[in-house]
C-alpha cells in the first residue's frame, strides 16, 4: 500500500505539473517525487520538535512515514 500512495502522489503531481504548468514529463516527475519524499523529511522534524519520536504514536507515526517510501 504505501509504494502504490507514493507511486500515486507522484503521477498525479507530475500529470499536474504537465498540464497545468507546461513543464515536461522528466521535469514534472523529478518536482513530484521531491515534493513528495521531501513531506515526509518535514513531519518527522516536527515530532522531532515537539519530543514525539519518543512515545508510542510518535513511533507508530514514523513506522507509517518509512513505509510510505
Amino acid at each position: 500500500m504505501g509504494l502504490a500512495q507514493v507511486a500515486a502522489a507522484i503521477a498525479s503531481l507530475a500529470l499536474t505539473g504537465v498540464v497545468v504548468l507546461g513543464l515536461s514529463g522528466p521535469v514534472a516527475f523529478v518536482a513530484g517525487a521531491g515534493f513528495v519524499l521531501s513531506s515526509t523529511a518535514v513531519i518527522m522534524s516536527v515530532l522531532q520538535d515537539r519530543g514525539e519520536m519518543s512515545n508510542t504514536e510518535g513511533q507508530k507515526s514514523v513506522a507509517i512515514l518509512l513505509l510510505r517510501i
